[in-house]
């Protein structure tokens, strides 16, 4: 037919998993939705057209039902996606070089002033080394008072 070769990849891949979806509406755990999105890569957007496409039913209780499904799973995905960005997010700088800094030892206080590192970080990105060990020494002092 004279399609490139990567045109036909794509489409073969994108055939082949199509039918996974059928499987959603018994209900996939959070791994199995990671899974799909994973194993779909950059054709996840025009996976769930094709298969948003794929509905041959003229029952229209069925066809809407598909559509939520599909709508459903890609909430989910993006859910996922975003859990896991925010799970993979750390601190600017590691426990051992807090307490390094501080001068103290393993504890709570090194848990709080973790999430306040962690928070700080969201918040305002990553900041130059002398700001961060300056707003670290007047945290560790406003927490022990």
């Amino acid at each position: 037919l004279g399609y490139d070769e990567s045109v036909i990849d794509q489409v073969a891949e994108l055939v082949r998993l199509s039918g996974r979806f059928k499987g959603y509406a018994d209900g996939w755990s959070d791994a199995a939705v990671r899974r799909y999105a994973r194993d779909a890569g950059p054709l996840l957007g025009r996976l769930n057209a094709l298969v948003r496409s794929d509905c041959t039913t003229r029952n229209r209780a069925k066809a809407e039902a598909l559509q939520e499904s599909i709508d459903d799973l890609e909430r989910r995905i993006a859910e996922l996606a975003e859990e896991d960005r925010r799970n993979a997010e750390r601190p600017q700088i590691d426990g051992d070089a807090v307490m390094a800094h501080l001068g103290i030892g393993p504890g709570r206080e090194i848990g709080q002033i973790m999430r306040w590192l962690l928070e700080l970080r969201r918040s305002e990105g990553e900041l130059p080394e002398a700001e961060l060990f300056a707003r670290l020494e007047a945290y560790h002092a406003d927490l022990v008072g």
